[in-house]
């Protein structure tokens, strides 16, 4: 006899056996004991959720010789004839193969007939959102106002690309993603059934990476069940993912609290030997980071779902960061995972990210200290004291830290008893007016719902470089936005300055301003330059009249 995979041997034929949809089977029973049957469906919801299935078992309770029934006999002959799939007044349209008009007005035609072997012709549309916008109009009539014995179930994973019209006209149920508690249960029944002999740990990893789908959960330990005539292990799990074990993320964690880049780099290594999945890797060492994230924020243990044991090793983990830092190195690995599907080099890009977490576990709070002591004073100044007689010249020079260009006089004043050599330095300030301040306030509001439509548009490159970076609207010149950029090279920031174009247009489409970006600098770097030039100025007083005689004094 031919082998039958596990999802469509387990498809479920009461709504007993419907998985993780408790409200929406409960609504459909009570219907169907009433008797309140509506001539419209729609079943939407991501893949594998059981929506084909959940539309199969109602039209099969409608049509079962003791229905309509919440609890169809299964031993009819109706119900017998459904099993084996010569019912007649059950018709699965996919849509996707059959989306023109001419399938619409097939069924049109064909929609009049009276059922020949139940109760009710059952018309299961599957994909519905893949009909063209004729066929949608051509069903339009018939959906509305279907013949009494007729019901229609359209099951679709894109209700938002289907007509306002089709939608007014259906009762609408939401199927949500199965949580990993109700596929682990499911699984372990489905392995008993079958004789397998499978972990819990390696059930619940399964379940982690079936992403609420019980379909794909299935296929899953179908293909883990050919590895093992015996044992299924958490490590025959993790061979077919292309995983790694938690206990690498957990010296990765150590490595990256410690500083030591060395390490985690050789922890990578070891990933890469091993042939691991790269996008997986990634996306599981979010999952663990998150996972210390929910510990240290306190969240009930079922939303973690490990083993008690293993909690309190995350827990011991967890104890040596702060919710600030974990929720940095999201950002971070968040980044590097978008840029990995993208690069052609993702293995620089990986080892990168993995270094970076090494600096942001020890500095994720310095920028904090930085910039209050930036706004705390500017005052830069440096002291000297030397022992002169009466009659010695006491030169003084004022020096202040300044961010924008200064004209510098010098005079002599003349007072009893000494001569007094002064710099003074008059700021040129170039007040801006309000409108190039209200333009740079709007811009900074919406800085990241403009990094979101470059993401949202491909630009996943660009965009995983303004946020590693810190790329973020710094002053206005008139017209032209300055950009401010804080650890990237020069290489980094060339090729932000040839994508200049795209951010100009993604700030048009989110705040409708035009601006031209004029330049992108790393952050500091004005003010660097400014204090050398004052330094030079200060030398160059030194040299004329000699250090003997000027005095550098505090302000």
């Amino acid at each position: 006899m031919t082998y039958l995979a596990l999802y469509r041997k387990y498809r479920p034929s009461n709504f007993d056996e419907i998985v993780g949809q408790r409200p929406i089977v409960r609504v459909l029973k009570n219907q169907l004991k009433s008797g309140r049957i509506g001539h419209a469906y729609l079943f939407c919801g991501m893949r594998g959720t059981g929506k084909t299935s959940t539309a199969r078992v109602f039209a099969k309770a409608l049509n079962c010789e003791k229905g309509p029934t919440d609890n169809p006999c299964g031993v009819c002959r109706n119900c017998l004839a459904f099993q084996n799939g010569s019912f007649m007044d059950i018709v699965e349209m996919d849509a996707a193969s059959h989306r023109g008009i001419d399938d619409i007005r097939d069924l049109r035609e064909k929609v009049n007939f009276p059922p020949s072997q139940g109760r009710y012709r059952v018309y299961i549309i599957d994909e519905v959102h893949m009909l063209t916008q004729e066929a949608f109009n051509a069903l339009l009539k018939t959906l509305e106002e279907p013949p009494k014995h007729t019901v229609f179930i359209l099951c679709t994973t894109e209700p938002n690309k289907l007509p306002a019209t089709i939608l007014s006209r259906c009762m609408r149920f939401d199927f949500k993603r199965v949580s990993l508690g109700d596929i682990a249960e499911h699984l372990k029944r489905v392995s008993q059934k079958q004789g397998l002999e499978v972990e819990d740990r390696a059930l619940k990893l399964i379940a982690r990476h079936s992403q609420g789908s019980i379909r794909d959960s299935l296929s899953l330990l179908d293909k883990a069940a050919g590895l093992s005539s015996e044992v299924i292990t958490y490590e025959d799990v993790l061979e077919i993912f292309g995983a790694v074990e938690d206990e690498v993320f957990i010296k990765i964690a150590l490595a990256a609290k410690e500083k030591n880049p060395g390490e985690v780099l050789t922890i990578l290594e070891g990933v890469f030997e091993k042939g691991k999945d790269i996008n997986r890797f990634v996306e599981d060492l979010m999952y663990f980071y998150r996972n210390l994230l929910l510990i240290l924020i306190k969240c009930p243990p079922e939303l973690i779902d490990l083993p008690q044991e293993e909690i309190l090793k995350l827990k011991d983990i967890a104890s040596k960061y702060k919710k600030e830092e974990i929720l940095q190195i999201l950002d971070v690995l968040k980044a590097a995972a978008n840029e990995v599907k993208w690069t052609i080099v993702p293995r620089i890009v990986l080892e990168s990210a993995l270094v970076k977490l090494t600096m942001l576990s020890n500095s994720a709070f310095e920028e904090v200290g930085k910039v209050e002591d930036k706004n705390a004073g500017k005052i830069i100044s440096q002291k000297k004291e030397i022992i002169s007689d009466s009659t010695a010249v006491t030169g003084i020079v004022e020096k202040k830290e300044v961010n924008k260009e200064v004209n510098k006089e010098v005079s002599i004043e003349n007072n009893p008893g000494e001569m007094v050599l002064k710099v003074e330095k008059q700021e040129k300030k170039e007040e801006p007016s309000k409108k190039e301040d209200n333009t740079l306030e709007i811009i900074k509001a919406k800085w990241q719902d403009v990094v979101d439509f470059l993401s949202k548009n491909g630009k996943m490159l660009l965009t995983s470089m303004i946020t590693s970076f810190k790329i973020l609207p710094e002053k206005m010149q008139k017209n032209h936005l300055i950009l401010s950029a804080q650890e990237a090279s020069q290489g980094q920031l060339d090729f932000i300055k040839s994508q200049k174009k795209l951010i100009e247009e993604a700030v048009k489409n989110v705040t409708g301003l035009e601006v031209s970006i004029q330049d992108v600098k790393i952050k500091g770097i004005e003010g660097k330059k400014e204090r050398e030039k004052d330094d030079d100025f200060v030398e160059n007083v030194i040299k004329l009249f000699g250090k003997d005689i000027v005095e550098i004094k505090e302000e």
